[in-house]
């Protein structure tokens, strides 16, 4: 889901998260993301894959 979020707002998306569980609550946070941000096509963690 985080990948959707945006880069500029995972911070909130996950403070905003944290807020919603129990005090001993587990969170399993599924995303998709790039294995090498560095190569250009993905900076961000994106990339035709996710913008599909």
């Amino acid at each position: 889901m985080f990948e959707h979020v945006g880069r500029q707002n995972l911070a909130e998306y996950f403070a905003h998260v944290e807020g919603l569980l129990a005090e001993d609550g587990v969170l399993m946070n599924h995303g998709i993301t790039s294995t090498n941000a560095e190569s250009g096509e993905t900076p961000y963690g994106g990339g035709v894959f996710i913008d599909k």
